[in-house]
């Protein structure tokens, strides 16, 4: 839990949003769904069991998401 605060804080100091606590519901709303690790660091997605889950999520929803998702073997997911 430590890390996803620290992160929140993070994001809400940097974007100065004048509705933080919107902020921080959006983050934690986004991180339920997964979509939380979209466009971050290594480190932020191997930080945490959820985050590794979540990412293996999304790779499955933008893999799938090509008709062409049949053809690719184990060796183009690594």
């Amino acid at each position: 839990m430590q890390i996803y605060l620290q992160d929140a804080i993070k994001i809400i100091l940097d974007r100065r949003d004048e509705k933080p606590l919107d902020l921080l519901n959006e983050y934690f709303n986004t991180t339920l769904k997964g979509e939380h690790i979209l466009l971050r660091e290594y480190a932020f997605v191997s930080a945490t069991q959820l985050n590794r889950k979540s990412f293996l999520q999304q790779v499955k929803k933008v893999f799938h998401s090509t008709p062409h998702y049949k053809v690719i073997t184990a060796l183009d997911y690594h």
